[in-house]
């Protein structure tokens, strides 16, 4: 029996030629065809389809096609199934996509009419994946988590220039409790093992016209990125395949997990603010007590990190010993030697 489809998608077409491919044995041109009720020439369209997506699909005269390597892919009923209840209660829409352009745009377009506050997108593949300050997120296709929560606030929390940090927190939690032992938060949203990228947190706003806030917390996490990709990424990163080897969390159960701890993260933060949170971002800050760098437009402040303030600004002491505060809008942190 075949698997379950794991993936409903804006991008139709492709899922089920992918399903029969993942097991990485040789499938027919042939049989294909005729199990999907195809022509040749269109599963050799979505053969091609997918290679433009960076999957390695190997053709062999006589055998058909087959997938370079293993493909961990998602699966939206084992990932629903999986949640505890009082989180599947909060959810309004829950969406897994073969390929959309950013799983926060996606979420951005569509509006929360139910009663339920979270919505979540996840998608194997993003066209325009995005962090800080606009800058493009790789997203080779089922290789890592591309993920968004939006959580539908009825009145403004406390602290909320600190909720990036406090969602931040959650993942970290969520990924030493996986085995990512030194898994840790370089300000303001960056994932870090041993000050490589291994992921970050992109949180964006938006008023509905009844009186709601919405926030949409974006989270991308490298799993086990394609060597091919390496060229494209312009700083040191680590994924959890380096990290863990064979104890890699399988990405299903590392989605459930993040789902669920960002829901959790949502609800205490709406009512207690940063507070619940403050302790273990002290614990998880790589950054705190470094010689760093602050890069704002032209300008340059050097000094020693001394972690945040109650808005959840960097507090830097500069070498004249005051201490500035810089928000994470429009700077950029580098640590170094001074």
């Amino acid at each position: 029996m075949l698997p379950a489809d794991p993936m409903t998608s804006k991008s139709k077409g492709i899922e089920p030629l992918l399903v029969r491919l993942a097991d990485t044995e040789w499938h027919s041109g042939e049989q294909l065809a005729r199990d999907l009720g195809l022509t040749r020439a269109a599963i050799w369209k979505q053969i091609e389809r997918l290679r433009s997506l960076g999957l390695d699909i190997e053709a062999g005269a006589g055998r058909g096609y087959r997938l370079a390597q293993h493909l961990d892919l998602l699966n939206k009923i084992e990932i629903e199934q999986s949640l505890p209840g009082h989180v599947r209660a909060q959810l309004s829409t829950f969406e897994v996509c073969s390929s959309i352009d950013s799983t926060n745009a996606y979420l951005l377009r569509e509006i929360n009419t139910n009663k339920a506050p979270a919505r979540v997108c996840l998608s194997e593949h993003q066209t325009a994946g995005r962090g800080r300050r606009a800058r493009r997120w790789c997203s080779p296709f089922a290789a890592n988590i591309y993920l968004s929560v939006a959580w539908k606030f009825a009145q403004t929390p406390p602290g909320l220039p600190t909720l990036a940090l406090a969602l931040t927190v959650q993942v970290v939690k969520t990924l030493r409790a996986l085995g990512v032992d030194g898994a840790g938060i370089k300000w303001p949203n960056d994932l870090v093992w041993q000050q490589r990228k291994l992921g970050g947190m992109l949180v964006e706003w938006r008023g509905e016209v009844a009186g709601f806030q919405e926030a949409i917390a974006g989270v991308g996490i490298n799993v086990a990125m394609p060597i091919a990709v390496e060229r494209e990424i312009d700083q040191p990163w680590a994924d959890l395949r380096e990290i863990c080897g064979d104890r890699a969390p399988g990405r299903n159960d590392l989605a459930t997990q993040l789902i669920q701890a960002l829901i959790e993260g949502f609800e205490r933060f709406q009512w207690q603010g940063f507070e619940p949170f403050r302790e273990d971002y002290l614990a998880f800050d790589t950054v705190r007590g470094k010689p760093a760098r602050i890069v704002n437009a032209d300008n340059v402040h050097e000094g020693i990190a001394q972690g945040i303030d109650d808005h959840g600004a960097l507090l830097l002491r500069l070498g004249d010993g005051q201490v500035q505060r810089f928000y994470s809008g429009d700077v950029s942190l580098r640590l170094g030697n001074l």
